[in-house]
């Protein structure tokens, strides 16, 4: 009979993996809502404030977090279905720099769009 503090064929015990996957999804839940509300701050302030060229240094900011956001948004929803043995070791290996060159153009994309929608509404 296996106990459960016994270390699976991953050498990742059971309690371990019990005990830091909730704290993993609030953390990641947690993360998510708080970018989320940086987010939505920054759309109602920028017409508020009027858009400015002040306002255009922030675009690269705000396409960066909007990505992120993004990738933070689907780690969490995956770390809420998984079993927490079978997500203990990808939260020991998750980095944050994940997506590779789709990132890259995706934060490329958000940045353009947020500029147009800038240029758009300035004029």
């Amino acid at each position: 009979m296996r106990d459960s503090a016994v270390a699976d064929s991953d050498g990742v015990s059971e309690r371990v993996a019990g005990e830091t996957y909730p704290i993993a999804v609030r953390q990641a839940r947690d993360s998510v809502i708080r970018q989320g509300l940086v987010i939505g701050a920054f759309v109602i302030s920028t017409p508020l404030a009027g858009f400015t060229g002040a306002s255009l240094c922030f675009t690269g900011l705000f396409a960066v977090l909007v990505v992120t956001t993004f990738y933070d948004f689907r780690w969490w929803l995956w770390l809420r279905h998984a079993q927490p043995v079978e997500a203990f070791p990808r939260m020991q290996a998750r980095t944050g720099v994940e997506g590779g060159a789709v990132r890259s153009i995706l934060t490329a994309v958000v940045m353009v769009a947020a500029l147009g929608l800038w240029w758009f509404f300035d004029r």
